[in-house]
């Protein structure tokens, strides 16, 4: 403690006492009224409330150079009636952590409202120790889930250095496993006789033969800005940029949000999010509705075979093109901001799912995150699902359908043969309905998917 918090600790104790009567804090008032010189309680009585020798406690408000320990702070702060704000700000002209939550507070709750609002972005919040405290579902599904961490070992220092999975992912681990490390040891260092500092180190120099010799080297490096590279094993390449924020409240906590640092990233991580799961059947029962997701390179006639399938099977269609061409006219963009169209077009087919509605969905479809986030919709509605490529193996037929079709949205911008072709498409990781639409006519393909679609209702 500094001799200025001394001097503010002596002054804030004189006015915090002052302003008491015996009465208040339940002593006997005085035999003779008129007779008490000193305002408020005498230092006697504050140190018989609060448990502590009259001797010490007279030092205390004379500024002089003594420690003061977290029970005795807290006990003064009863014993004075001090409120949460004032005890927190005794605990740190004494040199303390933030006093504990008042008794009827939930700060788990709290934590975990403040990760969820962060979403889309994976946030995350620490303790001093590095222990996790609260996580959003876009940090499980983008980095790892804590919650499978072994007990006693749900800590960032130990799932960077022992997470197998979690350091295939990152292709710059060892940077920043080693900026972690150093910021560690930096906390550390502040808080040499905490007992967890110490236990964290003891195992994972047992647990880890890179975090042992990087120990000895004595690391040491604040946070600064950086981006980690994650190459996720359902949409393929992410890079996130750290943001790192103290909780006001609660300095010794810190939140950590991870934003995408591009727009493929944006994109990659908007996907993987999908649309809010709901809770019901994972298991479709025949009656279900359907979602059948029509896909695959633009000019391979996706746009008539699903818009004919919608309306022979009487379901509702939702088309990708559509909803990102609305969204141009009315902001008077030129093209689409990140993944919107496909965002919304999950919020409009889970519209319909809900209702019990069938749904035809056309878009490309190019990548595994889309499709998987397909299949959440499907899943966290209850509805069948089929999934459907259409591919034109004939590529000179398919280039001239390229070069010829019209069309039919009115400002949508086609793209040419040499944007089809150098367009990213990754190929499909499971079993789907493939359709060669060199070799079969709308009709045949239509036919096809409704012969795929088990006990379609009507």
């Amino acid at each position: 403690m500094s001799a200025g918090n001394r001097g503010q600790l002596a002054d804030f104790l004189r006015s915090r006492r002052a302003r008491l009567t015996p009465a208040d804090v339940g002593l006997p008032g005085d035999s003779e009224p008129g007779r008490r010189r000193t305002p408020g309680l005498r230092r006697e009585e504050v140190a018989e409330l609060s448990g502590v020798g009259v001797t010490w406690y007279t030092w205390l408000e004379q500024g002089r150079k003594i420690t003061a320990s977290a029970q005795v702070v807290d006990a003064l702060a009863r014993a004075l009636r001090l409120s949460a704000d004032e005890h927190r700000h005794l605990r740190e002209l004494a040199g303390l952590a933030a006093a504990p939550p008042a008794a009827g507070d939930d700060p788990q709750a709290r934590l975990q409202r403040l990760v969820d609002a962060a979403a889309p972005n994976a946030a995350s919040v620490y303790d001093i120790h590095f222990d996790y405290l609260a996580w959003n579902e876009p940090y499980r599904r983008i980095r790892h889930d804590p919650a499978e961490l072994p007990a006693g070992r749900r800590n960032l220092l130990w799932m960077m250095f022992t997470d197998v999975e979690n350091r295939a992912r990152m292709t710059t681990w060892d940077r920043a496993a080693r900026a972690l490390l150093s910021q560690f040891r930096a906390v550390a260092g502040r808080h040499p006789d905490d007992p967890r500092f110490a236990e964290l180190t003891v195992a994972l120099t047992e647990a880890s033969p890179q975090f042992r010799d990087w120990w000895a080297q004595y690391p040491v490096r604040y946070f600064r800005p950086a981006k980690i590279r994650v190459r996720h094993p359902q949409a393929g390449r992410i890079t996130l940029e750290l943001f790192q924020l103290r909780l006001e409240d609660d300095p010794g906590q810190l939140m950590v949000v991870q934003v995408p640092a591009d727009p493929a990233s944006r994109d990659r991580v908007a996907a993987l999010a999908g649309p809010p799961a709901l809770p019901g059947q994972h298991d479709p029962a025949p009656s279900a509705p359907v979602l059948v997701v029509v896909g695959g390179l633009p000019a391979t006639g996706k746009s008539m075979v699903a818009s004919t399938l919608a309306r022979q099977a009487g379901f509702a269609f939702v088309r990708v093109d559509r909803i990102e061409q609305a969204i141009i006219d009315s902001a008077g963009l030129r093209q689409p901001l990140g993944p919107v169209g496909y965002t919304v077009a999950y919020g409009m087919a889970a519209e319909q799912l809900g209702h019990g509605v069938s749904v035809v969905a056309e878009c490309v479809n190019p990548l595994g995150v889309t499709r998987d986030a397909w299949r959440d919709v499907a899943a966290g509605y209850g509805a069948r699902l089929v999934e459907v490529e259409l591919v034109c193996t004939d590529q000179a037929a398919h280039r001239e359908r390229a070069r010829t079709r019209e069309v039919d949205i009115p400002g949508l911008r086609l793209p040419d043969w040499e944007q089809i072709t150098s367009r990213e498409y990754e190929p499909w990781n499971r079993g789907h309905l493939v359709i060669d639409t060199a070799t079969r006519s709308p009709a045949e393909a239509v036919a096809a998917i409704l012969a795929a679609i088990p006990e379609r209702p009507g």
